[in-house]
């Protein structure tokens, strides 16, 4: 199942004991032209718990090429992918479409495998909850498989709420 959760941006507060370190992670807007290193994160293994990675039809590296290809297809239709750094390294992605007049839809975010990026996961929420305000958005949403439920808890920590339940279906062929 897919859970859909969304929050309303301006009731957002990050949390006291995160500022400091919020402060010093900055996003910026990959160009379309250089996903090459961001295709590379991917084949390190960001998704292990996705239901792509997780059938063993597919695996973890069918699954990071569908993201891939997902991603390409999305900056080519004109969505963003932003790089989120701290002390100028890379250490996560989002990215964001437009959904309406004031409504974006945080469709994929990660951290990249490293383990210097432990305790910096809050920032896939707090950059795009930025960039979404940056753009004088209302409204944020994301869709979270039910299996990752460290991620649903972090989103309700941040204040999501789930809106909608969407049950997928994969169909094998032999």
């Amino acid at each position: 199942a897919l859970y859909e959760m969304s929050m309303d941006v301006d009731s957002y507060n990050i949390p006291k004991k995160l500022v400091r370190f919020d402060e010093n992670i900055i996003y910026r807007l990959l160009p379309s032209g250089n996903l090459e290193a961001f295709g590379s994160e991917l084949k390190k293994g960001i998704f292990t718990t996705d239901r792509i990675a997780l059938d063993s039809r597919f695996g973890i590296d069918k699954a990071a090429n569908r993201y891939y290809n997902w991603i390409q297809d999305e900056v080519e239709k004109g969505n963003c992918l932003y790089d989120i750094l701290y002390k100028e390294e890379s250490i996560g992605f989002f990215a964001l479409k437009p959904i309406g007049d004031n409504s974006f839809n945080n469709f994929l975010a990660g951290m990249y495998v490293n383990e210097s990026n432990f305790g910096f996961g809050f920032s896939i929420l707090s950059k795009p909850i930025q960039e979404v305000r940056n753009r004088h958005g209302k409204y944020l949403i994301a869709h979270i498989s039910s299996n990752n439920l460290p991620i649903i808890r972090l989103y309700a920590q941040f204040g999501f709420i789930p809106n909608n339940l969407y049950y997928i279906m994969i169909k094998h062929f032999n």
